[in-house]
């Protein structure tokens, strides 16, 4: 696995993105995800703990949200794995409610994964705290986006994203709006 971090800047929210997704990173996380081998869930940003426990120690982590139903199958949610070994607390307040896969959308069609997330009761536990909003891809942004609509609901501080890895062909176009 050959890191890369970079900078990225979304619609209304900024974050950094760890690895590209390439072949090495999607076979290990389709090994977790796809699996269920949850003895990889240090494989992915363990080497950062120090790092990113440092910068965002008084954030609360909120995972972005799979399909309920996967999560049981495989015995654990997924994002909220890779990033415990961070040891900060998890807030679950989102609900994607329908099995709505962003992979098998078109570019175009990825704007409506806002009809399919929700925010919970649990989101009272975020007035005014800092949120790292965490996620595994980052293809378009489109869920990153609606997440933090839902999110500003909570009246919190602010609101950071980290994810694992995104697409190489995302990270040329979020290179080129830098400059």
């Amino acid at each position: 696995m050959n890191p890369q971090i970079i900078y990225i800047k979304l619609k209304n929210i900024e974050g950094i993105g760890i690895y590209p997704y390439e072949n090495k990173i999607k076979d290990i996380l389709f090994l977790f995800k796809g699996c269920g081998d949850y003895q990889l869930k240090d494989a992915f940003i363990f080497h950062y703990k120090f790092l990113l426990k440092t910068i965002f120690f008084d954030y609360v982590i909120v995972p972005v949200p799979s399909f309920n139903e996967h999560n049981l199958k495989r015995g654990f949610n997924h994002v909220q794995e890779m990033f415990s070994c961070l040891s900060l607390p998890i807030i679950n307040c989102l609900e994607k409610i329908e099995d709505i896969k962003q992979s098998s959308l078109k570019k175009d069609n990825r704007q409506e994964i806002s009809k399919y997330l929700i925010i919970n009761e649990n989101h009272k536990k975020l007035i005014n705290k800092k949120v790292l909003l965490v996620d595994d891809v980052l293809t378009t942004g489109s869920t990153l986006c609606a997440c933090y609509e839902l999110l500003k609901m909570a009246k919190i501080k602010s609101i950071f994203f980290v994810v694992m890895s995104y697409t190489c062909r995302e990270r040329s176009q979020f290179e080129d709006e830098k400059k």
